[in-house]
């Protein structure tokens, strides 16, 4: 699945790719089922 950021602020783009990346990982070791078990306080809510 493609992945679109806009931004130019370098670090929060990395950040977001991190996270991105993080759940894509996830999802092929979990499935999608199970993401909501696997968030945290840290991570954002996303619009």
């Amino acid at each position: 699945r493609p992945y679109w950021a806009i931004t130019d602020d370098k670090e929060r783009l990395q950040s977001a790719y991190r996270l991105h990346r993080h759940y894509e990982t996830a999802d092929e070791h979990y499935g999608e089922e199970r993401l909501e078990e696997l968030q945290t306080d840290e991570m954002e809510e996303v619009q």
